[in-house]
């Protein structure tokens, strides 16, 4: 059975698109540009074209992380919606999980949901159904 996960379907998104500490993050990037420019040789200044490509480096930079939280907070609000449905997901041992979500908590800023006691990764989703009273399979 060929399971595509929900998240990932529906926005193309790889794996860890949420960034690691590595990453040059805004002030990083803006502390650089002001030591540059403090300690350019003023007989040879930054030419206009290199200022403005790293000028251009940095807005797609904010661009990225501001599209970052809007992952981040969507997926929260897609978890959230979540609670009291059941759905099947494959779990973190590769096994289809199947059963209610309970709550919603994240781990390196991704949700994950509990299924009836199993952490399973909101990307992982691939079925949502409506709990019938008294049914666990919808």
């Amino acid at each position: 059975m060929n399971v595509s996960p929900v998240f990932t379907q529906l926005f193309g998104l790889p794996e860890g698109i949420a960034g690691t500490d590595s990453e040059l993050m805004q002030e990083d990037f803006l502390m650089l540009l002001t030591t540059e420019l403090a300690n350019q040789d003023p007989l040879e200044p930054i030419s206009d074209r290199e200022f403005l490509s790293q000028l251009a480096e940095f807005t797609a930079l904010e661009q990225m992380t501001n599209l970052r939280s809007g992952f981040q907070a969507f997926g929260l609000l897609q978890a959230t919606s979540l609670v009291g449905k059941g759905v099947e997901a494959i779990g973190p041992d590769g096994s289809v999980v199947t059963g209610e979500v309970n709550e919603v908590m994240f781990e390196n800023s991704v949700p994950v949901l509990m299924v009836d006691g199993v952490p399973v990764r909101l990307e992982s989703v691939f079925r949502v159904y409506q709990l019938d009273a008294g049914s666990n399979n919808g």
